[in-house]
């Protein structure tokens, strides 16, 4: 397995910049061989780590992350983890940045606005589960292998998957994004029925970050459709955007 590391700029706070650290494993990788050193490097990478593992085996993949997530150093260092079985990438996240974590907020206090001016009742409000960084493995194929958590997601009924996740990064992960979106609206296409990107980009030297907003839906063959892109700086103004958006799709999402 061959190893590649990269850290982006020195850390700023409030919003520092994570380690990237990425892997390419060999035909003879296997879960036996690859479980006890993804173990090591959770355990001994500092916070603010992001390790990608390319060239994984579908099977070998969905192993692994059951196995990583029985692990009480996985809860210990909130880590976060993922498998694409169609682009045979493992990625793991340690400590997830505030930045991530504003998503909930945000979103809670949308729920609350829906509640108060009634753009949904009690009852259908009771009936939805509101999550974050639940591991979900019940993808259609070609993803049936997969293993994905969002940051956000709201899913009705006790359905298999949520209608409506939300997926966030810094825009050295975009790429990372696209996947997460396809994964949702093809892997879960008779449930999931929205997903909202957010892709952040800090501003040069300063500790101001702009976001591109883009909300994906399917088109009427099924196949991931850009219903919708915004893009704003200060992150305050893109929220109240979104925020906008969201408010007219929550019957569609939520259906």
């Amino acid at each position: 397995m061959s190893k590649t590391t990269s850290i982006v700029a020195p850390k700023t706070e409030p919003f520092p910049d994570p380690v990237y650290v990425e892997y390419t494993a060999t035909p003879f990788d296997t879960e036996i061989t690859l479980f006890p050193k993804l173990l090591k490097e959770i355990t001994n990478a500092p916070d603010l780590t992001v390790l990608t593992y390319f060239a994984i085996d579908a099977d070998v993949g969905a192993q692994l992350i059951e196995s990583l997530a029985r692990e009480e150093v996985v809860e210990r260092h909130h880590v976060r983890l993922n498998f694409n079985s169609v682009s045979h990438t493992l990625w793991i996240a340690i400590m997830i940045i505030p930045l991530h974590g504003c998503v909930s907020a945000w979103m809670s206090d949308q729920l609350d606005d829906w509640r108060m001016y009634e753009s949904m009742t009690k009852l259908e409000f009771i009936t939805l589960a509101v999550e974050a960084n639940i591991l979900e493995e019940n993808f259609f194929p070609p993803y049936q292998s997969s293993r994905k958590s969002a940051d956000y997601q709201i899913r009705p009924n006790n359905d298999d998957l949520p209608s409506f996740v939300i997926e966030s990064g810094w825009s050295e992960t975009y790429t990372k994004l696209k996947d997460d979106m396809r994964l949702w609206l093809v892997g879960g296409r008779t449930t999931v029925n929205v997903v909202l990107l957010l892709n952040w980009t800090k501003k040069a030297n300063t500790n101001q970050v702009k976001g591109v907003a883009e909300i994906w839906i399917r088109d009427a063959v099924g196949n991931p459709y850009l219903r919708q892109k915004e893009v704003y700086a200060p992150i305050k103004m893109l929220l109240e955007r979104v925020l906008t958006i969201i408010d007219r799709l929550s019957t569609q999402s939520c259906a």
